[in-house]
Parts: structure tokens; C-alpha cells; sequence
């Protein structure tokens, strides 16, 4: 969405629809091994490019009007009868991954790791839901991944604090 778009008259057009299904834009932790000053908008913009196969994954902004439960993953739903959920192009998605991302005008940034110092914390909470959490491989993974560069939320991150100069490369971390 566009800076200043008002979110529930975005969404006035999917009201039809179960629900609007919102492509993640995986984000890594652009270099940084502390946590850094200042918030997550300002400070993390590495990505991992448009067409990448992390983006698919979507989480929904169900119409509760249409919706029965949940579907086998929080990331989608069940609809009554005929009604299925889209994504911002109005095409079709059933289950939790479309099969391309689309970021024309809206967009969840998933921040999966943040700092290596922020992932490590994450790992010693453990998962929500009991299973086995992260593992460094997975943080390894994801960063690698995240060769994009996306400064479109930067400007976001200036509302709540001072924000992280872009470096004209990437720096990662010895592994």
C-alpha cells in the first residue's frame, strides 16, 4: 500500500471475497549481528528478491462474514459455500502459498530473523505451538536468501525513530 492508503477503504473491494490473501516479503538481518537502535522499519532491508519461492507463503485478512474456521495452518481459512479468498489481483488461493508473490499494493513484511543476536533469542524461547524451533541453519538460509534490497517500509521507519543507512553492500556475518 501506498503511504497515507487507508487500510479498511483498501479493503472495502474484497469484501465479496472470504478473505484477501497478503504474499510475505521475507526480510533477513541485512548484516547485522546486534540488535541494532531504533526499530525493525528503519533498520532491516534486505529481502529476498520479488520472485523468490519464500515470498509465496501468505498470511489472510479473512472475512469473518464467510468464514467457518480455519483452515490446517494459521496462515488460511474455510469458507461457507461457494466462497473462496484472492489475492490483491482477485485471482484465486487455496491454502496457505499462491503460486507466485504479488506486491502491487500490499505486502506482509515478515522479518523471520532480525539480528543474529535477536534469531539466537528466538531459538532459546522456542516454538509457540511445542515443536522444535529455528536453528541457525535455517537463520544461515533465509539471509543468504535475502539479496534484495527493499527500502520501500524505510520511510515508515522514520516515523518511529532514526533510520539505518543503506550500505552500498550487503555485509554479512562469518559463519
Amino acid at each position: 500500500m501506498e503511504a497515507g492508503q487507508d487500510l479498511p477503504l483498501y479493503l472495502q473491494q474484497f469484501e465479496p471475497y472470504g478473505g484477501l490473501v497478503v504474499n510475505w516479503r521475507m526480510f533477513g538481518s541485512s548484516g547485522l549481528v546486534t540488535r541494532p537502535a531504533g526499530g525493525t522499519l528503519g533498520n532491516f532491508w534486505a529481502c529476498a528478491p520479488a520472485g523468490d519461492a519464500q515470498n509465496t507463503h501468505v498470511k489472510t485478512i479473512a472475512n469473518t462474514k464467510y468464514t467457518l474456521r480455519s483452515g490446517p495452518d494459521p496462515h488460511h481459512f474455510v469458507y461457507s459455500g461457494p466462497i473462496y479468498a484472492v489475492n490483491e489481483q482477485f485471482q484465486r488461493v487455496d491454502g496457505p502459498r499462491t503460486d507466485a508473490p504479488s506486491f502491487q499494493h500490499i505486502a506482509l513484511h515478515h522479518y523471520a530473523l532480525k539480528s543474529l543476536e535477536e534469531f539466537q533469542q528466538k531459538i532459546n524461547r522456542g516454538q509457540a505451538h511445542g515443536e522444535i524451533g529455528k536453528t541457525l541453519e535455517f537463520f544461515d538460509a533465509v539471509d543468504a536468501s535475502t539479496t534484495a534490497r527493499c527500502a520501500d517500509a524505510l520511510h515508515f521507519g522514520g516515523q518511529f525513530g532514526a533510520l539505518a543507512p543503506l550500505p552500498s553492500s550487503q555485509a554479512r556475518r562469518a559463519s
